[in-house]
This record gives C-alpha cells, structure tokens and sequence, in this order.
C-alpha cells in the first residue's frame, strides 16, 4: 500500500528519475564511504612510508657535525678558530677560553693545521711553569711526550710556545702579540627515534 499521492510515481518519467537520484545517491554514499577507507589507509601507510623515507634518507647511526660560525673543521673531529688578530699568550688563552676551547694541541704530526702562503706565528696550548712542574705541558695538563721526536720545542728560551711553519718554538715574550689557534669538538646532531 502507497501511502504518497496517487499517480506521482505511477508515469514512467517520474519513476525513472526517482530510480537515477536513488542510484545516484547510493553511488555518492559507496563512493564516500570508499573515500573514508581509502583516506584511512593513506595517512597509515603514509606515516609508515615517511618512516621508511626518514631512514633511508637518515639512518638512525648518520650524524652531522657543525662547526660554530667562523670556525673551520679540517680533517678529525675538530673545529678550529684561526685568528685574524694578535694577542699576548695569555690573551689569546683567555679568547679561546670565553669560546669554550682551548689553545691548539699538537699532540701528533697529524693534528697540524695547513700553514698559510705567508708563514705567520700561532700560539699554542702548550706552555711550562718551573714553579709548579717542570717539562712542557698542554691545556690539557699532559706532557709533552718525549717519545714523539717529530714535536719538540726549539729554541725554548720562554714558558710559552708558538707555532711557525709546521715547528714549535719558543723563543720570544708570552707578552708578544701572535696569532692564535683555537680548538673544540665540533656540535654532533643525529637523528633520534622521536623525530
């Protein structure tokens, strides 16, 4: 029993339009409802496919190393500042100091920075103080090491020692005004497993 008006869906016209909103609208709900689905298991895979993109592109073990403005990173795992001004030793300890580094040490031939075109005088971390120790120290605290018989101090006639060329003197005033080689670990960033 039809509870509408009589005749409204009875000729053919209107019945055949009824029956293309009706197919049209469970077209549009299957659709909308293949939509949701669809959207659901993009942004699922999706988080999975930028994890994949992630670790491809950084694995969990690649790092990346900075060295502050104005600093250099040449060859190990060092930044080095290379100063454009002269200061006493002392100055220059106190600069590398407020930079949270300390006078170049030379403890190996392979630390060495490349010397310039024109040779030019470096101080250096390494220094000696007859009243508290005798030998030449580094910032550090460690000894020169005698074993090593490519480093040695020529010419050590004062507490403080400079770098010339690829040599290591020490034969003017810590009160003279040099260059100065500042040393530090460089930032590491790695990629961590909450990013």
């Amino acid at each position: 029993h039809c509870w509408f008006l009589p005749g409204l869906f009875t000729s053919s016209p209107w019945r055949l339009a009824a029956l293309t909103l009706l197919t049209l609208c469970l077209a549009l709900m299957v659709g909308l409802l293949a939509l949701v689905v669809v959207s659901l298991v993009f942004s699922t895979s999706q988080c999975g496919i930028k994890t994949r993109m992630m670790i491809v592109l950084f694995p969990p073990e690649m790092s990346c190393t900075l060295c502050p403005p104005n600093w250099q990173r040449m060859g190990d795992d060092t930044c080095y500042y290379i100063s454009s001004g002269k200061k006493t030793w002392e100055g220059s300890r106190n600069f590398c100091a407020s930079q949270n580094s300390t006078l170049l040490m030379i403890k190996d031939k392979q630390k060495l920075v490349c010397s310039p075109a024109k040779p030019k005088r470096y101080w250096i971390g390494l220094s000696q103080n007859k009243t508290e120790r005798d030998g030449w120290f580094w910032e550090d605290t460690t000894a020169l090491s005698t074993s090593e018989k490519r480093i040695s101090v020529y010419s050590a006639w004062y507490p403080c020692a400079f770098l010339l060329e690829s040599y290591i003197y020490a034969d003017q005033s810590c009160n003279q005004n040099n260059f100065w080689i500042c040393e530090k670990a460089p930032i590491h960033l790695r990629l961590t497993d909450n990013q």
